[in-house]
């Protein structure tokens, strides 16, 4: 099991939690945010790989980007719905 503590991340989801209390102050409170804001930033990843840990974040960050980069083209094409009726079709 590896911890990593990246800044950058945690930096975004603090911002984005305190847009949130302003947004949605009835779900995210000034109280939450004293509570949780230690664990921004903080990723927890468990690889059986034998490769050492910075080696193995920067596999998880790529692979990370890869998703992202399908994700977009899926959207930017509309292509996150099929219109086949089973899974052979799907397959086919």
């Amino acid at each position: 099991m590896y911890i990593y503590l990246d800044e950058s991340v945690r930096v975004k989801e603090e911002k984005d939690y305190l847009h949130r209390i302003q947004t949605h102050p009835e779900t995210y409170t000034i109280g939450r945010y004293h509570q949780v804001k230690e664990t921004f930033g903080t990723i927890v990843l468990l690889s059986n790989l034998d490769e050492d840990a910075c080696q193995i974040y920067q596999l998880y960050r790529s692979r990370m980007a890869i998703e992202l980069m399908f994700d977009s083209m899926k959207n930017a094409m509309q292509d996150d719905y099929t219109y086949m009726q089973d899974e052979e079709m799907l397959q086919g």
